[in-house]
């Protein structure tokens, strides 16, 4: 059965769940706003006095929403107007539509009101809107609209503005086509990064603390319920980009404020004495690094849709909320067990984080090993140890607890260590092939904790 083009495209946008469409009504966009009246029951249009205001009242629907934002405009001076809008959503990476009125086609170049054609002199709203959108497109026919419309939500839920140019003639005409069905969401994802970003995540648990500074992409992916079962299974700190204070709840336990140039101090010194800050969706630009660069360093991992702007261990993926709930459910389901490695045709299990003397003395094979006594300042214990190699010996274990319980909690304590001789602090011994484990009766002084290095693969991962 025919329908009108603005109908179809008010049933269109209605069908993905977009609840509300902004604009400034005008000549060449009155149709538009005629067709939304009639489907009032469905979608309310909501004037704005200005057409800046509404492409940012579009923009922050779909922040709040996770969806797709729809503005519209007339053609000349209102499709104008447009730009600074679109180009805040272009930079921000916001999901808009915008469906801008054109004068009709018999009349482009001909004296138009408001011509925006590029014709006999006029300014070519094309050109205008391609640099600050991911597709912008002129809908010459009816029967060409359905494809559009696709390519661009497509376009715009990779993460900013679309533009659709619609002539007054061509919104009038009919349109034989069936129901708009969405095109599905195309994710990207790193699996081989997230993978390590997963060994990092657990590594870095074991041994201290994890911050994690999360950005505007955990609102665009509506990732923020799954952001917080993640900072929960790390009992990690979480600070916001200054774009981002809506993802995660300042009440929350573990906040740690604002990132950037007018953020938390807190944030700062809780970087300081991290293991490990996890970048979640964020590219922390200027204004969210400002201050914390010094502390933004080796340590640094990050997931997202993008590589942000400072060295980090980036994984790609453009849907944070799926990935966030992975992780979550590997560290869930991995902590304390054993990572198994294949050796000389034999599968092995043995644990990174020993509880118990007898663990300690399998946890590495003691014939593909070599030991170092490495001596830990107590002043900053999580920032000296690296993930997953040590057992610590209990005269220096009681030390340690007294002076930050919790970032030794995961250690076992050496009640009784076997006593055989081991290389004074600083140098290294390899220990001879089938012989076992060997620890001094007393440690000495300067060595806080044994450091046992695998030799060809057989180490912790």
């Amino acid at each position: 059965m025919p329908t009108r083009v603005v109908d179809y495209l008010v049933q269109a946008v209605s069908d993905m769940g977009v609840r509300h469409i902004f604009g400034v009504d005008g000549a060449n966009i009155e149709d538009l706003y005629d067709a939304a009246y009639d489907a009032s029951d469905r979608i309310t249009a909501v004037v704005a006095k200005h057409e800046f205001a509404a492409a940012t009242m579009a923009d922050g629907y779909a922040r709040t929403t996770a969806g797709l934002g729809v503005v519209c405009a007339t053609s000349g001076g209102g499709a104008m107007n447009l730009v600074a809008g679109l180009a805040e959503s272009h930079a921000s990476r916001i999901p808009v539509l915008a469906l801008v009125g054109q004068a009709p086609t018999d009349l482009e170049g001909k004296g138009a009101f408001q011509d925006s054609s590029g014709r006999a002199g006029t300014f070519d709203a094309a050109e205008l809107f391609d640099t600050i959108s991911l597709y912008c497109a002129r809908v010459e026919t009816p029967a060409s609209l359905p494809a559009h419309l696709s390519r661009a939500v497509a376009a715009a839920r990779a993460g900013g503005p679309a533009v659709l140019l619609l002539p007054k003639d061509i919104q009038q005409a009919e349109l034989v086509a069936g129901r708009f069905v969405a095109p599905r969401p195309v994710h990207g994802r790193d699996d081989a990064g997230i993978e390590r970003l997963l060994e990092g995540l657990r590594a870095a648990r074991a041994v201290g603390k994890v911050v994690i500074i999360a950005g505007a992409q955990v609102a665009r992916d509506d990732a923020r319920d799954q952001l917080r079962d993640l900072a929960a299974v790390l009992d990690a700190g979480v600070g916001v980009a200054p774009d981002a204070k809506d993802v995660y709840d300042c009440t929350e336990h573990g906040f740690l404020g604002v990132a950037g140039s007018m953020g938390h101090t807190e944030l700062a010194d809780a970087l300081r004495g991290s293991a490990l800050c996890l970048l979640v969706g964020t590219r922390m630009p200027v204004t969210a690094r400002a201050g914390l660069e010094a502390v933004l360093g080796a340590s640094t991992a990050s997931v997202g849709g993008e590589p942000p702007y400072v060295s980090a261990v980036h994984a790609t993926s453009t849907d944070l909320a799926t990935t966030l709930r992975e992780l979550t459910s590997e560290l869930k389901s991995g902590a304390g067990r054993g990572i198994p490695v294949v050796r000389a045709g034999r599968r092995i299990h043995y644990r990174c984080r020993p509880r118990t003397d007898r663990a300690c003395g399998i946890a590495i094979s003691s014939k593909h090993s070599t030991a170092h006594c490495i001596p830990i300042p107590m002043s900053s214990p999580t920032r000296a140890i690296p993930a997953h190699r040590w057992c610590i010996t209990s005269a220096h274990r009681a030390t340690a607890a007294s002076s930050s319980p919790s970032a030794w909690a995961a250690w076992a304590t050496l009640s009784a260590p076997p006593s055989a001789p081991v290389s004074p602090a600083g140098t290294a011994t390899t220990v001879a092939s089938g012989a076992p484990w060997s620890w001094p009766a007393t440690a000495p002084s300067t060595c806080t904790a044994w450091r046992f290095t695998p030799r060809s693969s057989t180490g912790c991962r």
